[in-house]
């Protein structure tokens, strides 16, 4: 394989290997050799793992071998030194086979990992034994498995998950052992600028291809948040050499539990970026699971462009034909399409949906092209926006912390930088203006907007007491209220231990903090942000699954708090809110949205988001083909500017080749194996 940067071609290389071996069935994620497990116990299920990503057309594909070395086989799967080096070496074997089978233009990366990762707790994201470990111990350690997979004649050496700088020199020194040997090197990193040991990027690269001008042909970053690619990218632009970048989820890894610590996000939206930065070698790891088996985005992307055309030539907007197919996808299958669209016909869809008339097929539409982070903001300025201009006549203040309440830290974050972008203006000077800058309401909500909960699981028995006790003394312990008391906990204190203050408190004072919060605040709007708290934090499914019902049983319905909670939670925990209403309403929540909804295609929608489709006619359930629409589009209110929702998108063009944009998407083709 030619390794020349002359070409423009983005290399794609395989997804995460154990987290894919993980969907397949296998428990790698709690195992010692991660990925590895199924070198020793399942050789289908791993080179049915490597199949998927070589159909779907991966330049590479990586070896098992990213934690597993002679010691950890022996150790953990009791194998001999000769069984344990055989086990290593098969696994080039293993994917060479895959690749001869396919008769596939694919190369092999033999994955190592950093020495941290064999421990199996985690130190890998800090580096914390780089210090106390010499370059020649470092070099010590890994030259059995780099021999071992040397000899087995890889294509490429993929040195993975480096957290620190003197172990990627010491690994670029043991390469110069194998002089026929190429390899590239990826940095774990802390942050947008250092390693994850606390060099800064720039320095640990340049070494790296300092030592090695030869034989390591890309440096970059991998398992780092997808925030964070770009600026690194970015950091290191001086360097003369290739750059690889395979992000995850925006997750982190709990080595204690063996878990992640959150839900992953989509990496979709950063994909034209990652072109732009220049990036050679790119991956996409942890993948989701969507509805549609077979996910071909250039032919549906087709099928979308032929139904705009002709609701272009009928003058109006179909939100029906549109919504009914985009409901087979997932939100990162429907980004990609909408980013498609726009980059091959020239249509520019959510400013097309954002022309129509405000109504909740509009709502529900534009909110199947965005992120749920978009969503969640453009509820928020909508709710500002309308009580300002005075069109709504009620208070606000519950629906703005029934938005913010269900985010992380960083969705805050994420959620301001997406405020700015959409709206030129800061939230909390938009909170000012409309809540007024002096008042309980306006504090809170600035306090959750700085993102800055604990957010560690478990809670201490001993701080809840304590914690407990300030806010008895805030309260009913004093004279008056100490309300910044009561919004500093509220908002920094993780869920789980706010659950077991709450516990201390009734127990210690003999009333429920709801009764507490009811006798001391002043106004009912506090009163009922704060209980709404109470009632998230005991539980976040019985909260929003009340909320549900509550906009179900409105006159008219409420369907931006349907849209927002149902799509917004579709990939989160949707699951468990509908599971907490079937308790509290003894009926499920697709049949209530049956009963109550009569917009058919919003009906449609909600019940296949709800049941994943298990109640839907498969022929509605299947992605929708231009074909099975009407060849005449129903007439309904409302024109198109075919002006404003057509831009050129030759300036997308020049930025990013189309074989590039072909091979970043196909990666979610082969993220899904169902």
């Amino acid at each position: 394989m030619s390794f020349s940067r002359k070409d423009d071609k983005v290399i794609l290389i395989d997804g995460g290997l154990g987290t894919t071996l993980y969907e397949y069935g296998l428990a790698t994620l709690d195992d010692p050799l991660w990925s590895g497990k199924a070198l020793v116990t399942e050789l289908e299920q791993l080179a049915k793992a490597h199949r998927a990503f070589v159909q779907a057309k991966c330049d590479f594909i990586s070896t098992a071998t990213y934690q597993v070395s002679v010691e950890n086989l022996m150790t953990h799967h009791h194998l001999s030194n000769e069984q344990a080096e055989e086990i290593i070496y098969n696994a080039v074997k293993i994917a060479r086979n895959v690749i001869d089978e396919e008769k596939a233009k694919c190369y092999v990366a033999a994955s190592i990992g950093p020495y941290g990762a064999t421990l199996n707790d985690g130190s890998e994201f800090n580096g914390w034994y780089t210090d106390s470990m010499t370059i020649e111990q470092f070099k010590d350690w890994h030259r059995p498995r780099l021999a071992i997979l040397a000899r087995a004649e890889p294509d490429l050496i993929a040195f993975e998950t480096i957290p620190s700088q003197k172990e990627a020199e010491a690994l670029v020194e043991l390469l110069k052992e194998f002089p026929n040997v190429k390899g590239w090197l990826s940095f774990n990193c802390q942050d947008s600028k250092r390693t994850a040991h606390g060099e800064p990027i720039e320095e640990a690269a340049a070494s790296v291809c300092l030592k090695s001008p030869d034989q390591i042909i890309a440096v970059g970053v991998n398992c780092v948040h997808p925030d964070t690619v770009v600026p690194l990218i970015k950091q290191m632009n001086k360097i003369d050499r290739d750059f690889i970048a395979y992000p995850n989820a925006g997750v982190t890894w709990d080595a204690e539990k063996q878990v992640f610590n959150s839900q992953g996000q989509s990496i979709a939206p950063f994909i034209p970026s990652y072109i732009d930065a220049g990036l050679k070698y790119r991956q996409s790891t942890l993948p989701t699971f969507g509805h549609v088996s077979e996910f071909d985005y250039k032919r549906d992307a087709k099928y979308l462009s032929k139904i705009l055309k002709q609701c272009i030539t009928a003058h109006t907007l179909d939100l029906d034909a549109i919504l009914h197919f985009l409901s087979s996808y997932t939100c990162e299958q429907r980004i990609i399409l909408v980013r498609d669209l726009e980059f091959e016909y020239d249509y520019k869809l959510i400013d097309m949906v954002l022309e129509r008339p405000e109504s909740p097929m509009r709502s529900c539409t534009l909110a199947m092209l965005i992120e749920p982070v978009e969503l969640y903001v453009r509820d928020f300025h909508d709710l500002l926006t309308y009580k300002q201009m005075k069109k709504i006549d009620y208070d606000i203040s519950r629906k703005l912390v029934e938005i913010l309440l269900p985010l992380n830290n960083e969705d805050i974050h994420k959620f301001k930088e997406t405020y700015e972008n959409l709206f030129e203006s800061s939230v909390k000077d938009d909170i000012d203006i409309v809540q007024g800058v002096e008042n309980l309401i306006t504090n809170l909500l600035k306090q959750l907007l700085e993102g800055k909960r604990y957010e560690e699981s478990g809670h201490s028995a001993t701080v809840a007491k304590n914690i407990a006790k300030k806010l008895y003394d805030a309260g009913e312990g004093t004279p008056g209220i100490d309300y910044d008391t009561f919004i500093r906990i509220f908002t920094h204190d993780a869920f789980s231990q706010l659950s077991a203050i709450f516990d201390v408190y009734e127990d210690k004072y003999g009333r429920p903090i709801q009764d507490a919060i009811e006798h001391e605040f002043q106004e009912k709007i506090e009163i009922e942000c704060f209980q709404d708290m109470v009632e998230y934090v005991r539980s976040p499914s019985s909260y929003h699954a009340k909320i549900l019902r509550q906009a179900l049983d409105k006159t008219p319905i409420d369907y931006v708090t349907l849209i927002r909670t149902i799509i917004g939670h579709e990939d989160k925990d949707l699951d468990e809110i509908c599971l907490e209403y079937s308790k509290i309403y003894d009926e499920t929540l697709d049949q209530t949205v049956r009963n109550h909804i009569d917009i058919q295609e919003i009906k449609r929608l909600f019940t296949l988001i709800i049941t994943h489709g298990r109640d839907v006619p498969p022929t509605e359930y299947d992605p929708v083909g231009f074909d099975q629409f009407h060849t005449n589009v129903p007439t309904s209110p409302g024109a198109v500017s075919t002006s404003s929702s057509m831009g050129s998108a030759n300036g997308m063009r020049r930025n990013r080749s189309q074989e590039a944009f072909d091979k970043i998407c196909n990666v979610f083709k082969i993220t899904r194996p169902h």
